[in-house]
């Protein structure tokens, strides 16, 4: 009895201090005086990943502390790009509190607890940001790295390509450890890039599929191929003989021979990057 009331008393005690760490800040911003003492040398960092997606796509994007010193409790702010970013709503609306935590876009990592109640204090969503308050569940500094907190989102569907930035913050006296002493932590933002799904792929690696020296017969018509890196197409390759009296090669690698005897080069290039690749063609009798 006497454990759990000390854990209920140490789990209000978090909130309250974290829910009046504006007004520290504000006090502090005008007086000069820090509400609790500071650790400035930790080397604590919050890590938000960076990944890749397409418009519609639903993502998770995983928090991570590193570096740990050792903390009691946290809050965290983080503001995404509204712009091209929204929160996940499949499990019903982020602002009704009666719907519970699972209906949250959210999922609460290994590494610290998060109070279940009252919800307006642990939590709190606008469309473009998110308060998240974590704590010790034994009252004692936590020392684990991992991940904090995965957010779920949705890429929007006319969001324009490009980075979507998520950026993390904590307001003053936000992350303190056991005595309450504030630690000044590193934020690692993170962002997601918006790929257009229509987009060609450029082409980094380019072959005509055909030995070095090939021999070929008049009045004959050869389709050559290209090799390229994965995903990228040869639509825009330029195709070209060294000398167009020996034979004819359309757009796509079609060469048709004429009637000559002797050796031609074919090259395959490629407009944008650059990137060619040459054969030689011997035409027999």
């Amino acid at each position: 009895m006497r454990n759990t009331k000390k854990i209920a008393s140490l789990c209000l005690l978090a909130v309250l201090i974290l829910s009046s760490s504006l007004l520290a800040y504000t006090a502090t911003s005008h007086t000069g005086v820090a509400a609790i003492s500071s650790i400035e040398t930790s080397h604590l960092e919050f890590t938000a990943a960076a990944i890749e997606a397409a418009p519609g796509d639903y993502i998770t994007v995983p928090v991570r502390i590193n570096n740990n010193p050792g903390i009691a409790g946290a809050e965290i702010w983080v503001s995404v790009d509204h712009n091209r970013l929204e929160w996940d709503l499949r499990n019903g609306p982020y602002n009704h509190l009666s719907s519970g935590m699972n209906s949250w876009p959210f999922t609460v990592g290994n590494v610290m607890s998060m109070p279940a109640a009252p919800a307006n204090h642990t939590v709190h969503f606008t469309d473009s940001s998110a308060r998240f308050l974590f704590f010790a569940l034994s009252g004692e500094n936590v020392y684990e790295d991992g991940v904090l907190i995965t957010l779920r989102l949705r890429v929007k569907e006319n969001a324009a390509a490009g980075d979507a930035h998520i950026t993390l913050s904590t307001p003053a006296n936000g992350v303190y450890d056991q005595v309450f002493q504030n630690i000044t932590p590193k934020f690692n933002h993170g962002k997601v890039t918006i790929v257009d799904p229509h987009a060609s792929i450029p082409i980094t690696a380019l072959r005509i599929d055909a030995l070095s020296i090939t021999s070929v017969v008049r009045h004959t018509t050869y389709r050559f191929s290209l090799i390229l890196n994965e995903g990228a197409t040869g639509d825009n390759v330029i195709w070209e003989l060294s000398d167009p009296s020996f034979a004819y090669v359309d757009h796509a690698g079609n060469v048709t021979v004429f009637d000559r005897i002797g050796n031609v080069r074919l090259t395959a290039t490629d407009p944008v990057s650059g990137l060619s690749h040459s054969i030689t063609l011997r035409i027999a009798s």
